[in-house]
């Protein structure tokens, strides 16, 4: 045996242990990103890698064990957007912490009401873009940061319908573009999706408790 193809082979099975011992410690985990919950950081078909060496901040995107009643067990990953013991205030679907304004500091996406004749050149995947009958508007998700150029010709669509499961879990009829001010509880985070108006997270699902987080996605 030549002696590049012994380094290969130590290099190829060091590599595999390596990984095998990750999967097995949830220190290397690999996902691909099924929904479209975190656009556009994360779009749907991505692929990402998570590692349980190291802990969450604020604002980082964690993958956590998720119970869901129609599909069982599954791993979930969306953003922290508050730690333990901090006060958290969705207000007309702008998130604050702590009382501090935070949205500006990331490109999301949120809903939009946007004149008819703005759609014609742009290019949405099907079904993003609404028509809103007996009206001139059209609805779609606008990224935040990358759009503001459309944004400034648009208005934000306030949907307030209060989720069963929100008030349940919470006790107060908070909707998604209006929720708390709520404190974080000890050893649970409070995630939320950039993709605001399309993502199942705590708002409607509760606070995520640490021993169900898998990783923070590298």
């Amino acid at each position: 045996m030549k002696k590049y193809q012994l380094i290969l082979i130590i290099v190829f099975g060091t590599v595999m242990a390596l990984w095998i011992i990750g999967r097995a410690t949830n220190g290397l985990q690999y996902y691909s990103i099924p929904t479209k919950s975190n656009e556009p950081a994360y779009k749907t078909g991505s692929h990402i890698f998570s590692s349980n060496l190291i802990t969450p901040k604020r604002f980082d995107f964690i993958c956590y064990k998720m119970t869901d009643p129609d599909f069982g067990k599954q791993i979930w990953f969306h953003r922290v957007c508050g730690m333990p013991g901090d006060t958290i205030e969705i207000r007309e679907g702008d998130l604050f912490v702590n009382g501090e304004s935070q949205d500006q500091h990331f490109n999301l996406k949120k809903l939009y009401l946007i004149p008819r004749e703005l759609i014609a050149s742009l290019d949405f995947e099907e079904g993003e873009a609404i028509p809103l009958d007996g009206t001139d508007s059209v609805l779609v998700p606008l990224e935040t940061i990358r759009q503001q150029d459309l944004i400034q010709h648009a208005r934000r669509y306030a949907e307030n319908s209060v989720y069963p499961g929100t008030e349940k879990i919470y006790g107060h009829p908070w909707t998604g573009q209006n929720f708390g001010p709520y404190i974080v509880p000890a050893n649970n985070y409070f995630v939320l999706g950039d993709n605001r108006n399309f993502s199942q997270d705590s708002r409607f699902t509760g606070p995520v408790n640490k021993e169900r987080s898998m990783g923070v996605v590298l």
